[in-house]
């Protein structure tokens, strides 16, 4: 953790604030043992560092189960949905257009096949994201 990350208040806010650190870490796919590994850079003793990323990482597994936290991914995914959907379309009709303008007047044209690749892989990540943290 870097001096951008320090904490203040009273002891109880620091250890939110520091679960809050820890918990984003984690959520952006940081392993238990290499979060744990800075907070004994930072000075705390092994076996501590440990059970306290443990905690943090059963926190946050059980607030993914929640209704709440199924709601919260399930709407984070959706959006996947929206941009890849969006991103697809507008390949193919950039595609469309450019195509159409080539055949009636001569020329090339463009098959914008990056943007209609990585829009059907936004797309379905996102679906299927959506599908598996759905609420119940």
């Amino acid at each position: 953790m870097s001096e951008s990350a320090a904490t203040t208040g009273s002891p109880t806010d620091v250890v939110d604030q520091l679960a809050g650190h820890i918990a984003t870490l984690l959520a952006q796919g940081q392993s238990q043992e290499k979060v744990a590994r800075i907070l004994v850079e930072q000075g705390w003793e092994d076996e501590t560092a440990r059970k306290f990323v443990q905690g943090v990482a059963a926190a946050l597994e059980d607030y993914r189960s929640s209704p709440a936290g199924r709601q919260a991914l399930a709407s984070k995914y959706l959006k996947h949905v929206g941009f890849g959907a969006l991103w697809f379309i507008g390949g193919g009709l950039f595609t469309a257009i450019t195509y159409g303008s080539a055949s009636s007047g001569g020329g090339t044209y463009v098959v914008a096949y990056g943007a209609i690749i990585a829009g059907a892989i936004e797309f379905f990540w996102g679906l299927f994201g959506y599908l598996k943290h759905r609420p119940q």
